[in-house]
């Protein structure tokens, strides 16, 4: 099974600052940003019921322990 996600580029143009109302989540001003369809970033998941651990490859080379580790548990 393979999975791709692929996350746009977000610029924030104006942002809020502080929240109206913190246990409801409403901002306290409005926000504008836009999004750029032409950058991006893609990242490929693909599980593989044949390994015996989890693996993590970025760019054609394995990641090494610690920073499999941290993305592998990341949640």
């Amino acid at each position: 099974m393979k999975i791709i996600a692929r996350a746009h580029t977000n610029i924030a143009l104006i942002k809020y600052w502080g929240k109206a109302d913190s246990s409801l989540k409403i901002p306290l001003m409005s926000s504008i940003s836009m999004t750029l369809d032409a950058f991006y970033t893609e990242t490929e998941f693909t599980h593989n019921v044949d390994l015996a651990n989890d693996m993590v490859i970025m760019n054609g080379k394995a990641v090494n322990d610690q920073a499999s580790y941290r993305i592998i548990n990341y949640s």
